[in-house]
Order: structure tokens, then sequence, then C-alpha cells
């Protein structure tokens, strides 16, 4: 590996192992999996793996506030289409179908458009939600005591 990024010109550094319990974005999803994974499942808790497809996909489609939608239309840059939604079909589905296309690559483009600037928004609002997250933090920490000489500290 050290003779790969030599030749390359890469820099290697060291970087610990990862530690999940670390990521806090992790652990949210994960405990929000299991939810999930509680509510799908039948009596028999052995069969949580059989409703484990169905959970991660609605964690994918349901919007998230830290990004201010969901993943899914983040990286299709389209609402998911549920069934209920093909026999009901939604305002923008019935614009679609009525507008002609004069060109097949001009409806895509603008759909790329239109998705990269959703994935900005998104940054943005996760920057936001990030902020807002820290500043909730710190307000609940401990302010900083200064000790004077005689003062009884618990060691």
């Amino acid at each position: 590996m050290t003779e790969f990024a030599l030749k390359r010109g890469f820099k290697l550094k060291y970087s610990a192992n990862y530690y999940l319990q670390g990521n806090g974005l992790a652990e949210s999803t994960n405990k929000n999996l299991i939810r999930i994974i509680k509510q799908t499942t039948d009596q028999n808790h052995k069969n949580w793996h059989k409703s484990l497809i169905y959970s991660l996909w609605a964690d994918r489609i349901t919007q998230k506030a830290s990004i201010g939608t969901s993943p899914f239309n983040l990286v299709y840059g389209k609402e998911v289409v549920l069934p209920t939604h093909l026999a009901i079909p939604s305002l923008s589905l019935v614009q679609y179908i009525d507008e002609a296309p004069t060109s097949s690559l001009q409806p895509r483009q603008l759909e790329l458009i239109k998705l990269e600037e959703q994935q900005e928004r998104a940054k943005i609002t996760h920057t936001h939600h990030q902020a807002l997250v820290k500043a909730s933090f710190d307000s609940n920490m401990i302010s900083r005591k200064d000790f004077q000489m005689g003062d009884l500290d618990l060691k």
C-alpha cells in the first residue's frame, strides 16, 4: 500500500479505527431503524431480518429534520412514487404527463439542476440544524467554576 501511494503521490496518514459509538448520527439512525423494526415485526420477533428491507426503505424515504428532505429525494431528485400514488396520481406526476417535452434531454437537465439546488439547500439546512444542536448542547453545559484557596472539592 505504501508503494502504491508513493507511485501516485499520496500522503499516507495514520487513522484510528472507526468507533461507531462516537458517531452520534449513526447512533441516531440505528435508534430509528430499531424503532421501525419493532413496529414492523410480527409477534414472532425472531423474524426481524425479514422486515429489515422494509424498515430501511421506510427510513430512506422519511423526511429528515437535519437535511429538510428525505435521503431518497436527495439522491434521485424526486419524491417516492408509492403504489397508492400510482392509483391516485400526484400533481407533479400529472403535470409531467401533460407536458410535451421538446427534447428528451431537456427535462432531465432541468431535474438535475433542481436536484443540485435541493442538495445545496439540504447542506444549508443541515449546517443550521447542527448549529442549533450545538447551541442546545452548549447551553446545558455546566459553567466553569473558579476555585479559591481553601475551597472544598470532590476529588
